[in-house]
């Protein structure tokens, strides 16, 4: 009898050492599971946040070509008939040809200051707040520079030249070197980004 309270008793404690076992087996593995699922979780965090940065970057590149798409010929267009009516009449042909420069001026500036006050604009970019006097341009230049884009690529959507936009930045930096509303911080981070 004792030998089989003995079996009985090395059964039970075969048993427990392995329950134990497989317990320890299983939380290993939900622990390894747990783990793996975080680092999943960080690295999706991250996928998400550089494609949500590529979607900034497209959409305010899609906004500032649409923007500007059509102004072209629309001042194309409307030399086009200024220079037909000055065939039949004589006078005021430069001030209407003035007046048309001047309007796709003020229409171009108009698009982009929709663009630059937007609200989704103003979130994505807290560098440009305290930026109140700077032009929506120079505000336009600094994120497309921060994005990464050259100066050759931002005259092409802006529809200006590289000599003007290397022009807008070095008064960009003269701006921001002068103003006492931005933050140090701010102000670091804005020349580091027009270098």
């Amino acid at each position: 009898m004792k030998d089989a309270e003995i079996a009985k008793e090395k059964d039970a404690k075969r048993f427990l050492m392995l329950l134990l076992s497989l317990s320890g087996i299983l939380m290993g593995f939900l622990f390894y599971m747990l783990r793996l699922r975080a680092k999943l979780l960080v690295k999706e965090k991250q996928i998400a946040s550089v494609n949500q940065e590529k979607l900034q970057k497209t959409e305010l590149i899609k906004e500032t070509l649409n923007a500007t798409t059509g102004l072209l010929s629309q001042f194309t267009d409307d030399v086009y008939k200024i220079s037909v009516r000055s065939t039949k009449s004589s006078g005021g042909e430069i001030d209407d040809i003035l007046a048309a420069i001047s309007n796709i001026k003020k229409s171009f500036r108009k698009r982009l200051s929709a663009i630059t006050n937007s609200e989704a604009f103003i979130e994505s970019y807290p560098v440009l707040r305290n930026l109140d006097e700077f032009t929506d341009q120079e505000r336009l230049i600094i994120v497309l520079l921060q994005q990464g884009n050259n100066v050759n690529f931002i005259a092409k959507i802006l529809n200006s030249t590289p000599s003007s936009i290397r022009g807008n930045k070095s008064y960009i930096k003269k701006k921001i070197a002068a103003s006492e509303l931005i933050s140090d911080e701010n102000r670091q981070i804005l020349l580091q980004i027009l270098e």
